[in-house]
């Protein structure tokens, strides 16, 4: 492999009552190449499959396993000193379930705190083209947090 690609896996565990999801299971892998990497910022691709099974919170659906395609996208800018931001965009094509779209994105800015301390600022969506009856689309969230570096 060239310094500028590399081999990503992916192990992703999602709980979401807007969607009727008791528990999504994603776990796969796949290839990336650095389309920009300086001191300050990184911009990658990746592209693979997954594997996907899901289980429902209502008693009338039933467990779903799937094979999806993998495309995505991260930027990083970062200032060692005092913050980063990190912004991920994931889309899982159907493979196994033709026509059936998911994504997800995550936008995080961390700010350096005193004492190696840090606080980060997170907006997230979960988007699925085809979810259970009676289900959203799309869930949304926006999250803040406190953590220590050591």
């Amino acid at each position: 492999m060239s310094r500028n690609s590399f081999i990503a896996g992916l192990a992703d565990f999602l709980h979401s009552s807007q969607q009727n999801l008791a528990l999504r299971t994603t776990l796969g892998g796949g290839y990336g190449r650095f389309f920009l990497r300086t001191n300050h910022n990184t911009l990658v691709w990746l592209a693979g499959s997954v594997y996907t099974h899901e289980n429902f919170q209502s008693n009338d659906q039933h467990a779903d396993q799937n094979v999806e395609a993998l495309l995505g996208l991260q930027y990083q800018l970062f200032r060692f000193d005092r913050y980063s931001m990190q912004s991920q965009l994931l889309v899982y094509p159907g493979l196994s379930d033709a026509g059936r779209v998911r994504a997800t994105t995550k936008t995080t800015f961390s700010v350096k705190l005193v004492n190696n301390f840090h606080t980060d600022f997170s907006f997230w969506d979960n988007f699925d083209s085809r979810p259970p009856n009676d289900a959203k689309r799309n869930e949304l969230g926006i999250s803040n947090s406190i953590g220590w570096t050591f």
